[in-house]
This record gives C-alpha cells, sequence and structure tokens, in this order.
C-alpha cells in the first residue's frame, strides 16, 4: 500500500518506540519514527493534549498512553496485524 501513512499507524509507532526506548528527545524520537520533525512535535502536542506522553526535556509515555498502546495492539492481534 503506498501513500500517506495513517494517522493511528504514526501514533501507534510513537507510543510503541517510546515503551520500548523509553523517553527520547523530540529529535531522536522523530528519526525512529521516520518523520520530519516538524511533523512529528505536531503529533507530540496532539498526543499530549490527549495525555499519551508527557514533554519536558524529553518525551515519555504516560500510563494512559500505555493502556491506549495496549489496547491499539489488541485491535491488530485481532485483525491479525499484530505480532
Amino acid at each position: 500500500m503506498k501513500g500517506p501513512k495513517s494517522d493511528l499507524y504514526i501514533i501507534y509507532r510513537l507510543l510503541k518506540i517510546l515503551k520500548e526506548k523509553g523517553p527520547l528527545s523530540k529529535t531522536k524520537l522523530a528519526l525512529y519514527a521516520y518523520l520530519n520533525y516538524q511533523r512529528a512535535v505536531k503529533y507530540l502536542h496532539y498526543l499530549q493534549e490527549a495525555c499519551l506522553v508527557q514533554i519536558d526535556k524529553e518525551v515519555k509515555i504516560t500510563r494512559r498512553g500505555l493502556e491506549t498502546l495496549e489496547k491499539i495492539e489488541e485491535v491488530l492481534r485481532d485483525l491479525g496485524l499484530g505480532s
């Protein structure tokens, strides 16, 4: 499938990276997620407003973010798309 990545996929990737790698700078997180910095920051502000991440010097996933990630992973498994 070609074309822009969906918002949900990007949110999933950002949350998964934060869970796996721990707190990261915005720049490193953007690199890991294969997003340009401006686009990553846009998503991070959205995630912060939804209380899924906390942004200080570094970005870290919140408890609510972990719970949301688990729900997304459950749906992906149910659809046969997750590991």
